[in-house]
C-alpha cells in the first residue's frame, strides 16, 4: 500500500507543470509535505506585504499584475501563460507561495491556484481562478479568463483578456476551485 501511495505522489508531482527539479539561477522550488502542500520559489525571501492583511486589496493587486504579465501570444499551450502570471506575482511578492492543487485552501502567504486554464462549467471560457486569504480570516478571489469563441466553442487563443473579481460564498473553502465554480461570465 505504501508503494502505491508513493508511486501516486511521484505521478502527481510529475504532472504538475510548476514542479521543477532543476533550479533556475537565483531561485529554488520546494514542495512541502504538510497538509497544505505548497510550492514556493525564491524561498527564504520575504515581502513586507506578506502575510496578507487585506484579501480584497491583495486580490485586486494580483489581478492588476496578471493583466500586465508578459504573455506569449504564440505559446503552443495556454499553461505557459499561467507561468507568466505566477511569475509576475512572484516578482512582486518574492515570499508568495502557491498551493500545489487548486482545491487546497489559501493562506495569508499562499495563493490557491491551479497550473492550467480550465474550461468553466457555466460556458466555454478558459479560467485561471485563484483565491487569497488574509490574517483576519477574509477570503477574496479572482480570475484571468480566455473568453469562449462562441457559446459552445473553446477559443484557440492562449492569452487571457478578462481579469475580474469573483464573489465567494460564505462557508466554503477559500480556494481556486471554489472561485472557478462561482465564476459568472
Amino acid at each position: 500500500m505504501k508503494t502505491i501511495v508513493l508511486l501516486a505522489a511521484f505521478v502527481i508531482a510529475g504532472c504538475n507543470k510548476g514542479a521543477s527539479v532543476v533550479n533556475q539561477p537565483g531561485e529554488s522550488k520546494n514542495a512541502t509535505s504538510s497538509s497544505a502542500a505548497t510550492e514556493s520559489t525564491k524561498s527564504g525571501s520575504s515581502d513586507s506585504s506578506l502575510p496578507v492583511t487585506d484579501a480584497v486589496a491583495f486580490r485586486d493587486r494580483l489581478l492588476e499584475l496578471a493583466r500586465n504579465a508578459k504573455f506569449d501570444a504564440q505559446a503552443s499551450t495556454s499553461y505557459k501563460n499561467v507561468e507568466a502570471i505566477r511569475q509576475a506575482w512572484q516578482n512582486a511578492y518574492p515570499g508568495l507561495k502557491f498551493t500545489l492543487f487548486k482545491d487546497q485552501a489559501a493562506a495569508p502567504d499562499t495563493v490557491s491556484v491551479g497550473d492550467a486554464f480550465l474550461i468553466a462549467r457555466a460556458n466555454y471560457d478558459q479560467l485561471l481562478a485563484f483565491a487569497v486569504a488574509d490574517t483576519k480570516g477574509g477570503c477574496a478571489a479572482g480570475v484571468a479568463a480566455i473568453p469562449a469563441k462562441s457559446e459552445y466553442k473553446v477559443s484557440e487563443e492562449k492569452v487571457p483578456t478578462v481579469f475580474k473579481a469573483i464573489e465567494m460564498p460564505g462557508g466554503k473553502t477559500c480556494s481556486g476551485d471554489v472561485a472557478g465554480e462561482n465564476y459568472k461570465p
